[in-house]
């Protein structure tokens, strides 16, 4: 059983300070930004569209195995990072595959670490703690927790005997980077550390593009439409790369909009509405965003430098 912090929320409830935003105004076109991490993985239909993403070339190619050549070219010097003794708090752990690898690698370098795996979805969390019991990993938790609105609770559930080790991976990517880096400096000990990653802008933006246009992505964003009264015949989908912001957005041309949603937001036939966004900053603005909140942070690559890893504590 987990130890819930929050009861799952109503996807229209999560998303209620976006849609009270106004709309951008870009050319002739309204852009309403209704993107909300959380929403993509509360519904058991989502999460195994998440996990299908591995048997699609394309993403699997560009994001998973990007990630993990970063971590095996630099897996040294990362563990050499890491204190003697540590908890891994994987938030939004998925399947908490990628911080069981990090543990067995630490326990060849005789580090001791524990895993709180940390989920808004029961389906993740079931998954992560059967990894890491078949993996033979120390486990404690798990928590089911929002972290972008609950950090504070999750940080106070943590056992402050040993450092932490918070993981955050490339889930980042779906928030304002310098916004939540921040937060963590606020919420997180002196002692603690954070890791987190990101796939690098690239000249090829079709590349990336081509990325977030597989069916299981599709199917995700369109389970979040659905949740605030769409139906599928009333929306299309999109992707494109949105170079002011230096992001990937997913979003929907709106053909239909039901009563129920004119009515209380305002949106308009015509209107297209943004439900993910995942940020692709280039190297450079990386290290900048290192500096501004990292102590002593470092950032690897993998070798064709599409892909970082960094680590470090925050700046206190």
């Amino acid at each position: 059983m987990s130890r819930s912090i929050a009861a799952t929320r109503a996807i229209t409830r999560d998303l209620t300070p976006a849609l009270k935003a106004d709309p951008e105004q870009r050319g002739d076109t309204r852009v309403w930004r209704w993107a909300a991490s959380r929403t993509w993985y509360e519904h058991p239909a989502q999460t195994d569209a998440y996990n299908s993403l591995r048997n699609y070339p394309q993403y699997n190619a560009g994001m998973f195995d990007a990630e993990k050549q970063c971590f095996e070219l630099n897996k040294q010097r990362i563990i050499e990072l890491l204190p003697a003794e540590f908890i891994i708090v994987d938030l939004g752990c998925g399947d908490a595959g990628k911080s069981i690898r990090l543990m067995k690698v630490a326990a060849a370098s005789d580090k001791r670490s524990m895993l709180c795996p940390v989920d808004i979805s029961d389906v993740m969390l079931k998954e992560a703690m059967q990894n890491a019991r078949r993996a033979r990993v120390r486990v404690t938790g798990p928590i089911k927790a929002d972290f972008e609105i609950e950090l504070d609770k999750i940080v106070a559930e943590v056992s402050e005997k040993i450092p932490a080790l918070y993981t955050i991976y490339a889930t980042i990517c779906n928030f304002d980077i310098d916004a939540l880096l921040s937060k963590f400096q606020r919420t997180l000990k002196k002692k603690d550390m954070i890791l987190f990653s990101t796939q690098l802008y690239g000249d090829d933006v079709a590349y990336i593009e081509r990325q977030y246009e597989e069916e299981p992505v599709k199917r995700m964003a369109t389970e979040v439409m659905r949740s605030l009264g769409f139906e599928k015949t009333d929306i299309n989908f999109g992707v494109r790369f949105n170079s002011a912001r230096m992001e990937i957005e997913v979003y929907f041309i709106v053909n239909r909009v039901p009563d129920a949603i004119a009515k209380k937001y305002g949106v308009w036939s015509g209107d297209e509405i943004v439900v993910l966004y995942s940020c692709k900053p280039r190297l450079l603005e990386l290290e900048e965003i290192a500096e501004r909140h990292l102590e002593d942070g470092e950032i690897f690559t993998n070798k064709a430098e599409t892909f970082a890893t960094i680590i470090g504590k925050l700046r206190k």
